[in-house]
């Protein structure tokens, strides 16, 4: 580690709360007072679980204020993974504190957040960007499994946008909440979740029960986004879709803000199901060549005059 006045640099692998066959619990790492740390490649974990063990409410923090905080991640961030264990509670948090861009979490190649493997479970791990805190990443899973081994468990893991009073500015790749991973069947995962307040987000595709390669997504269920006021989220004419290979029950709610310039909105197919709900807001389709809107397999809600679907 080589230090220079408040900045330093890891040259390998970052890891809060990591621990092979035992406990890590209560593990924090917290930059503020204009705190720099760079990544030099290597992985950064919060709460990463090999060979069995447990870890719950490890802590990665960027704090801003009146001097700005950065942590650029220079690899893969991964909030709560396990490969036989069990990983509860750990949170990455980025907190401008009421000023905008004064906590900065950049750089973070991919993200995963409540991630499992072999007969593991991952609960209630998160990510939170808030009070005015920028974050800019990769693609992006909440809740998934790279095996699909069907004793494993993901839910209530989470990633909430909340700017506060100045606002906060996001940047992301594809956004997959529930992922059944790679195998032909898929673990257990519910109840993995998005929200946005008052921010501005650029985003690639946004898939709520999704899967790779050979695998389906039988098993995840109750996946969610909400989106609400002082949301301006700018989906660069990527898709949206809404349940996939047989996941059930996601949904999509806007009670406020816009979601836009989105080439695809797919709500459910014939092997699942899910919902768009329209309680306020806008929702764009804005490629004039292409943009469609189906919900031929499950259902429209909307709620209120305020609702409004166009370009």
């Amino acid at each position: 580690m080589l230090f220079r006045s408040n900045l330093a640099t890891v040259n390998d692998s970052i890891i809060v709360g990591g621990t092979y066959g035992g406990t890590a619990f209560g593990n924090n790492l917290i930059l503020t007072n204009g705190a720099w740390l760079f990544g030099g490649g290597g992985n950064v974990v919060v709460g990463g679980l090999f060979n069995g063990g447990n870890g719950s409410s490890n802590l990665l923090k960027i704090v801003g204020g009146n001097a700005t905080s950065v942590f650029n991640v220079g690899g893969a961030l991964s909030i709560g993974i396990n490969y036989s264990g069990a990983s509860t509670g750990n949170l990455v948090v980025v907190d401008g504190a009421g000023i905008a861009g004064s906590a900065l979490l950049t750089n973070a190649t991919s993200v995963s957040i409540g991630t499992v493997d072999a007969a593991t479970f991952n609960l209630g791990n998160g990510l939170i960007v808030t009070n005015g805190g920028y974050f800019y990443s990769g693609n992006l899973v909440i809740g998934g499994t790279g095996s699909g081994n069907p004793s494993s468990l993901a839910t209530g893991n989470f990633y909430k946008i909340d700017g506060g009073a100045v606002g906060s500015v996001v940047s992301n790749g594809t956004i997959t909440i529930g992922n059944g991973g790679t195998s032909a069947y898929s673990a257990q995962i519910y109840n993995n979740f998005m929200t946005v307040t008052n921010a501005q987000i650029k985003s690639g595709a946004l898939t709520l029960g999704g899967a790779s390669g050979a695998g389906d997504a039988h098993g995840i269920s109750n996946s969610s986004v909400s989106v609400y006021a002082n949301t301006l989220w700018d989906f660069q004419n990527n898709n949206v879709t809404i349940s996939t290979s047989g996941s059930s029950n996601n949904q999509v709610t806007l009670f406020g803000g816009a979601m836009s310039n989105i080439s695809i909105f797919t709500v459910g197919n014939a092997n699942g199901s899910g919902s768009l709900n329209l309680n306020g807001g806008t929702l764009n389709l804005t490629n004039k060549n292409s943009d469609t809107l189906d919900t031929s397999e499950t259902k429209l809600w909307v709620g209120t005059v305020s609702g409004e679907i166009g370009r």
